[in-house]
């Protein structure tokens, strides 16, 4: 999940995790164009650039994580060709 500012998500049942443990991974990016490029897209401003998403689901290891990136990948190849 990317975020402006790092939130205490302790409120909502959330415990922290070394990274080899977690299931949810929280990133303050340095560089905020992420949010600018979705909204070039025209995607609800609380989405990230869509490569972005692709290339962590991509590296992510998770259990469907291809699965999940595939289906990103074929949407942005959709809008490149519409």
């Amino acid at each position: 999940m990317y975020v402006a500012e790092m939130i205490d998500f302790t409120v909502v049942g959330l415990t922290p995790a070394p990274p080899s443990e977690a299931t949810l991974t929280v990133v303050i990016p340095a560089d905020f164009t992420i949010w600018t490029t979705a909204r070039i897209l025209s995607l609800p401003s609380q989405c990230v650039d869509p490569l972005i998403a692709y290339w962590d689901l991509a590296h992510s290891g998770g259990p469907d994580a291809n699965e999940a990136a595939d289906m990103i990948l074929r949407k942005i190849r959709s809008a490149w060709d519409a």
